[in-house]
Parts: C-alpha cells; sequence; structure tokens
C-alpha cells in the first residue's frame, strides 16, 4: 500500500488544481472526546471540534480553529450553534490514486485509507485529506486559469 503522508501533490505527475465547491453541510459540535469513524478509517476528536456530515451522508471531523476559517454558519445560524453551515471556496491540489494508499491527515494523526480510484487531497503543507471517487466531483471542479 503506498504511503502518501508527506507527499506534495502539486508535484506529482496528473495532480491538478481545483476548487472546493462552496456546499451547505450539516454541522454538530462535539461535546466529549470522541472516535468517528469516516470513510476513510477512524478519527479521533475533541470537545468543540466540528463533527460535519456531507452531501452523501458521510461524516468527518474537523478541528474548531481551522473549521471557523473554512466555513460559515447559515442564515439565522450563530457561530458555534449546530445546523447548517457553507463551505468557503478553497483552492488547492488533487491527485487521483490508480491503488490502494493511505496518508496521515496531520501531524499526530490516525492513518486514512483510500481506494483505486479515489483521490488524495492536499489543503497545505503536510495537510490531507482522502475523497472517495464518486463523491469528489460534488465537492471540487477544475480551478480557472
Amino acid at each position: 500500500m503506498n504511503d502518501c503522508s508527506g507527499m506534495d501533490v502539486r508535484a506529482r505527475a496528473g495532480s491538478l488544481r481545483v476548487v472546493r465547491k462552496a456546499v451547505a453541510v450539516r454541522v454538530r459540535f462535539a461535546r466529549a472526546t470522541g472516535v468517528l469513524r469516516t470513510l476513510e478509517g477512524s478519527v479521533p476528536y475533541q470537545p468543540g471540534d466540528a463533527l460535519i456530515t456531507g452531501l452523501a451522508g458521510e461524516e468527518w471531523p474537523v478541528e474548531r480553529a481551522f473549521f471557523f476559517r473554512a466555513y460559515q454558519p447559515g442564515p439565522g445560524l450563530g457561530a458555534g450553534e449546530d445546523g447548517d453551515y457553507l463551505r468557503l471556496a478553497q483552492e488547492l491540489w488533487a491527485l487521483q490514486m490508480r491503488e490502494p494508499f493511505r496518508v496521515r491527515p496531520g501531524k499526530g494523526e490516525a492513518l486514512l485509507h483510500g481506494a483505486p480510484g479515489d483521490w488524495l487531497v492536499q489543503y497545505g503543507p503536510k495537510s490531507y485529506g482522502v475523497v472517495r471517487a464518486d463523491i469528489f466531483p460534488t465537492l471540487y471542479e477544475a480551478a480557472g486559469e
């Protein structure tokens, strides 16, 4: 299995510059420490972290500090309240993988696993995600030149 931790996705042949679409997601905030079973593996979370449910029912946790830089509350909702949030558009790099792979999304975090056809997404230096092939087109589009 290919370990992609530490990879610079934009430097790889076949990588794409993409924009994460501004889409609404359902969010609840963790009130205790726990582990969320995502499509790519088990990911721990802390009190206050955002527990997000995406368009296809997939779930993932996001650290509270990062969440408020990347999402905004929906109409009538105060920051930190459970409800619908809008993911702000973001430009980043992605690579569709041809074989099974794994990646550590950030320092000290549990490994995520991807299947052939899934996408390795790089949010920043040593910050990664795995997006299932069938979900990717609903969340990302090619960045304009």
